[in-house]
């Protein structure tokens, strides 16, 4: 079998068993593998394929990090684990630990002011999801999965079941959002996911949370990046 065709089989796999966050980075990623080795047979590649992946994505992006290219060589060594029984060795590049980056206190009074002043419901739902990236350090995936059932909001509790390690967890908000919460889910008729589209009542994917982060520093003139990871 080739490449391209054994990663079509383990894609349509990770739709099924990941989240859709993983699922589409899997896809991102075995995509752009198959640009220059999606026509090789899976019986064929080896470590010297890595390799050649390794220097071609660095040629495409001469600033890719190691972290990245690790990536790409873990997914293809699972391609080839799933289709063959076959393991790849091949000895992880060094990766560079960096600080995990935040917003500080400024720019995150910055964010909640202009969504105060916009005064409408689509800007306190966005107001309520940055409290509760704030309390909770929970992912953005983790974030969007939160159903009314899982709040206990008595104890001020989330019972997180979609979690990256498949492991459930509760994490805890303040009586600040616990208000906020409240008035939203009352005054947007909520009855199952949280964070969803006011219009068309669907929830709110992945990316619509990266274009609403870019439509608030744009409208805010905030300066600094924003993302739901800082």
């Amino acid at each position: 079998m080739k490449f391209n065709e054994a990663c079509e089989l383990y894609i349509k796999s990770c739709k099924i068993i990941y989240t859709d966050f993983t699922y589409t980075k899997v896809k991102w990623y075995l995509n752009r593998s198959c640009e220059l080795i999606g026509t090789y047979k899976c019986s064929k590649i080896d470590k010297n394929t890595l390799l050649d992946l390794i220097l071609y994505r660095k040629k495409i992006n001469p600033k890719i990090t190691n972290k990245t290219l690790n990536m790409y060589a873990m997914y293809v060594k699972l391609v080839i684990r799933e289709e063959t029984g076959r393991e790849i060795p091949f000895k992880k590049l060094r990766e560079e630990k960096k600080l995990p980056q935040i917003l500080d206190d400024q720019t995150i009074l910055q964010v909640y002011s202009f969504l105060d002043s916009v005064k409408n419901e689509e800007s306190k739902r966005n107001k309520l999801m940055f409290m509760l990236l704030l309390d909770t350090g929970l992912r953005i995936s983790e974030l969007l999965s939160i159903q009314i059932d899982n709040i206990d909001f008595s104890s001020r509790m989330i019972y997180v079941t979609k979690t990256k390690s498949k492991e459930h967890r509760n994490v805890l908000f303040t009586y600040k959002t616990k208000e906020a919460l409240n008035s939203f889910i009352e005054q947007n008729n909520i009855t199952n996911y949280i964070f969803i589209n006011l219009k068309t009542r669907k929830l709110l994917r992945l990316d619509s949370i990266q274009t609403i982060c870019q439509k608030i520093m744009r409208l805010g003139n905030i300066k600094k990046s924003i993302t739901p990871h800082k």
